[in-house]
């Protein structure tokens, strides 16, 4: 299971949900730029406001608003996957650029999952924009990021017996 952005959150929080009714999980999870706290406290959205040329900081209230429309709770793991109980995931790669406001919400959600034992990758790109693998193929390191997805999919569902 896959996603980008808004996707790796969808990702992320249908693990939670997976995990919550007691439902099989994926074998294998990639999340790139993964918004991870919906409540939008990540000290990253702040200090790096000025190098993500993407995402806009003060816009993501809004997003929150239109994506729950109903007041469910921002702190809600469905939301918010940070908030789930990651404990007893399938093995994760979050791919992240250091040049982009979401950066402390992919490192918090890693650690709290490796704390909590779950076996989570995390990669970092230097001066990468959200969601940077969207620039393959003109961007080297779009392709390296992709060629790393590959890799770890392949060496997980191995590591499996699913391959």
């Amino acid at each position: 299971m896959a996603g980008d952005s808004a996707g790796g959150n969808l990702t992320l929080a249908a693990l939670n949900v997976l995990k919550s009714a007691n439902e099989r999980l994926p074998d294998a999870v990639i999340a790139l730029s993964p918004p991870t706290d919906l409540s939008w406290g990540s000290a990253s959205l702040s200090r790096k406001a000025e190098v993500d040329p993407i995402l806009d900081p003060n816009l993501l209230p809004y997003v929150s608003m239109a994506y729950v429309q109903d007041g469910t709770d921002l702190g809600d793991p469905r939301i918010s996957p940070l908030e789930g109980d990651l404990s007893g995931l399938p093995p994760i790669l979050i791919q992240c650029g250091e040049a982009e406001i979401l950066l402390d919400d992919s490192r918090r959600y890693a650690a709290q999952a490796q704390d909590s034992g779950s076996p989570v990758t995390l990669s970092l790109w230097p001066d990468m924009p959200h969601v940077f693998v969207g620039f393959a193929p003109l961007l080297t390191a779009a392709n390296e990021a992709l060629e790393e997805a590959g890799q770890f999919v392949d060496m997980t569902l191995v590591a499996s017996g699913t391959a």
